[in-house]
C-alpha cells in the first residue's frame, strides 16, 4: 500500500513540474469581490511562460486608487528559459458602485493569452463622507 502512495505522489509531482515547465499562462486573482469603500482589495497577476516577444496589457483600474504595487520577476536559464512575473496590486475604491476589472492580455508572436476579468461591488458611504464623519469623531475624542 505504501508503494502506491509514493507512486501517486511521484506522478502528481512530475505532472506538476511538467505543467510548470511547458505551459504559458496568465492568471489574475482578486482577494474579494465585494468590499466597503476605503477597504483594500488585493489583485494578484501571475505571468509564466517562454515568451519570445510578449506585449503585456495590464488593465486600467478605473474607479480604484492604486495604493501599493509590488513586482517580482524571475528568468530561467539554459534549458528552461521561462519568464515568471508576479504583480501584487493593492486597490481602494472611494465611491460605492459596481466596477469591472478587465483581463490581463498577452500577445506573443502568433499566440495570445488572457486571464479572467472580474466585477467588484463596492458598498458603503463615499470615502469623502467617511472623512467628514471622522473629523467630528476626532474632535469629540479631544473633549
Amino acid at each position: 500500500m505504501r508503494v502506491n502512495k509514493h507512486l501517486i505522489f511521484l506522478i502528481v509531482f512530475l505532472f506538476s513540474a511538467f505543467w510548470a515547465y511547458c505551459g504559458e499562462s496568465v492568471n489574475m486573482t482578486i482577494d474579494k469581490l465585494q468590499a466597503e469603500t476605503g477597504e483594500p482589495i488585493i489583485c494578484s497577476i501571475e505571468i509564466v511562460g517562454d515568451f519570445a516577444d510578449a506585449k503585456i496589457s495590464v488593465p486600467e483600474f478605473d474607479g480604484f486608487r492604486v495604493i501599493s504595487r509590488q513586482q517580482r520577476q524571475t528568468y530561467g536559464i539554459d534549458n528552461n528559459p521561462n519568464l515568471s512575473v508576479t504583480l501584487r496590486i493593492t486597490l481602494v475604491a472611494d465611491e460605492p458602485g459596481e466596477y469591472e476589472i478587465k483581463p490581463v492580455k498577452i500577445e506573443d508572436k502568433d499566440n495570445s493569452y488572457q486571464s479572467d476579468g472580474y466585477t467588484i461591488i463596492i458598498t458603503g458611504r463615499s470615502f469623502r463622507e467617511k472623512q467628514k464623519i471622522l473629523k467630528y469623531l476626532q474632535d469629540a475624542d479631544t473633549i
